[in-house]
């Protein structure tokens, strides 16, 4: 019986400050399709991740977190020149978010429609993938695919 979820796109590395000065930051995994891939090991079911990560520092603190939250990284794939997007959020003195600065060094290298792994689709029941995968047109290609493979192994998909 096919458990759990797939989840497609790209990660994101949130510096958030610490306080209304916006001088020093902690990094927190992000992005949409993190935060659903990790909530949903959280609640208990099976979470498979694909996105591109590098072989840098940022890179390496994606992979550490998504394994201390026990996603299944097996759908990943590595380039050794990926970027891991940045997001820097500041603080207002009232104490609310705003996002500063989005640092994407790497914006064309996408996971490509032939680094998907069949296999990884007959395990998951679902299948979730971020509007920010349909921008550029490799992510576009690639999410098309990924449908495919959903569509063929017979489960939901969602937006």
């Amino acid at each position: 019986m096919k458990k759990g979820i797939i989840s497609y796109g790209e990660a994101f590395i949130d510096y958030i400050a610490k306080n209304e000065f916006n001088t020093s930051f902690d990094p927190f995994l992000g992005g949409t399709t993190v935060n659903v891939a990790v909530g949903v090991q959280k609640l208990g079911a099976k979470a498979y991740y694909i996105c591109k990560l590098g072989s840098d520092e940022t890179s390496d603190f994606v992979r550490k977190n998504l394994l201390i939250e026990g996603v299944n990284q097996s759908g990943c794939v590595i380039s050794e020149t990926k970027k891991v997007c940045e997001v820097y959020v500041h603080k207002s003195k009232e104490g609310d978010r705003y996002f500063h600065s989005y640092i994407d060094s790497t914006p064309h290298e996408q996971v490509y429609k032939h680094e998907l792994q069949e296999a990884l689709f007959e395990q998951a029941a679902i299948f979730y993938f971020g509007s920010g995968t349909l921008f550029h047109p490799i992510s576009q290609e690639t999410t098309k695919e990924a449908v495919r493979l959903a569509k063929k192994t017979s489960y939901a998909c969602s937006v």
